[in-house]
């Protein structure tokens, strides 16, 4: 039932926190360490303020995202793309020198009736009627400053969607359907439903910590709630509800050092999370309630990127692994059939479990305002001539984004 709802939050906390540009991709896969592309606006809306530009994301998946920003005085800014369902209203403006907000507005409204009706005398009258109806209702606001040499910015997010009838397999939010044969009718009804409100605050300053000398913080929270209800012939064969309530926090120690003007620049950083989880999912018709809770500390993350400009190209090396200090994890299962609950608990640790190195390339190409950005396929290392010459081995690159500046 939550599966589906569940990746509109996915898709939040990848799209404002997570890297997909090309460039960021294949420096470490984070933003945040990046202070010089474009995409901080992503997390810092007063970015808009630092120029005007064109930017297409992902313009290899022939459904790019894209950012317009533009103005003088005054800037305002423009986007959307393959991430935003049901657009109404993606819009920046910026504030003053130092300020900006950032709204998103997404609204979509379906329905569809189906009636067959069949009026011969004999054997009698036959008809159905079956109606669904969904609406999908998101909005996000984000505000962001800047104090002296802190970078800040806030932001909060609502939707309000359609959700799983798995006895249906239709992901809706209502749903009726009426069976007339003679003088008897048979109805089926059924509903559902999904809220997720989210809050995020990010910060990024100077900062001498050990050897690194800038910070940035990022804490989410939120909570879920779905339900899905189904009765056909005024039997109630699906009712249930789920709620889930989590927060993610994590600081990241950063430094850029440039060599030779530039030419030669190294990104690197390590992050530290914390996160803590708590769903209780309950089934009605099924006698069973299932609640799960778990917390985690995790780091250090390490990324490292590594950018060589050279005239009019740039070549890009980047790695970034996962270290996963310690999780844990409850979960209990109780059903109430028969005369006695049956409960169950699974408990689960994990302590200093490693992740794989993760490893990008990428290469650049500027020319006076235009630039292009191409994330390398790795198999491009080890198979490169067979993908050139014969176009065997999959394409040469995974990713590609195109940004113009004026």
């Amino acid at each position: 039932m939550k599966n589906l709802f569940k990746l509109m939050i996915i898709l939040l906390i990848v799209s404002s926190v997570f890297a997909t540009n090309s460039r960021i991709v294949t420096l470490g896969g984070r933003t945040a360490i990046v202070r010089d592309d474009d995409r901080n606006i992503n997390l810092f809306p007063q970015r808009i303020n630092d120029g005007s530009l064109i930017r297409f994301e992902g313009i290899n998946t022939g459904a790019p995202n894209f950012l317009f920003t533009f103005g003088e005085n005054s800037k305002w800014g423009f986007y959307g793309g393959n991430n935003q369902v049901n657009d109404f209203l993606n819009i920046y403006k910026g504030i003053g020198e130092n300020s900006a907000i950032k709204l998103g507005l997404a609204m979509g409204i379906e329905s569809s009736s189906d009636e067959d009706s069949n009026e011969e005398p004999s054997p009698g009258n036959i008809s159905t009627l079956e109606e669904m109806k969904s609406r999908n209702i998101g909005v996000d606001f984000q505000y962001g400053s800047d104090f002296g040499d802190t970078e800040f910015s806030t932001s909060i997010g609502f939707i309000n969607g359609p959700n799983l009838i798995n006895n249906l397999g239709q992901n809706i939010n209502t749903y009726s359907l009426e069976n007339t044969f003679g003088t008897v009718t048979t109805t089926n009804e059924g509903n559902a439903s999904g809220t997720l409100l989210a809050f995020d605050l990010q910060i990024r300053k100077p900062a001498n910590i050990m050897f690194f000398e800038n910070l940035y913080s990022n804490t989410f929270a939120g909570f879920l709630k779905t339900n899905s209800h189904y009765e056909p012939n005024n039997v109630v064969v699906e009712h249930e509800s789920y709620s889930d309530f989590f927060a993610i926090s994590e600081i990241i120690l950063f430094n850029e050092v440039g060599i030779n003007d530039s030419m030669f620049t190294i990104y690197y950083g390590t992050g530290f999370n914390g996160a803590f989880q708590s769903i209780k999912d309950i089934d009605t018709v099924g006698h069973t309630e299932d609640t799960f809770s778990g917390f985690g500390v995790g780091g250090p993350t390490i990324m490292i990127g590594t950018e060589i400009d050279v005239k009019y190209f740039v070549f890009r090396f980047g790695v970034r692994k996962n270290i996963n200090i310690f999780d844990f994890t409850k979960e209990i299962s109780t059903s109430d059939f028969g005369t006695e609950d049956d409960i169950r608990t699974i408990k689960n640790s994990d302590i200093l479990s490693n992740g794989n190195y993760v490893f990008s390339s990428g290469l650049g190409f500027s020319y006076k305002k235009f630039t292009v950005n191409l994330q390398l396929n790795n198999a491009f290392w080890v198979t490169g001539p067979q993908m050139i010459l014969s176009g065997t081995g999959g394409t040469l690159g995974a990713s590609a984004d195109v940004i113009y500046e004026f």
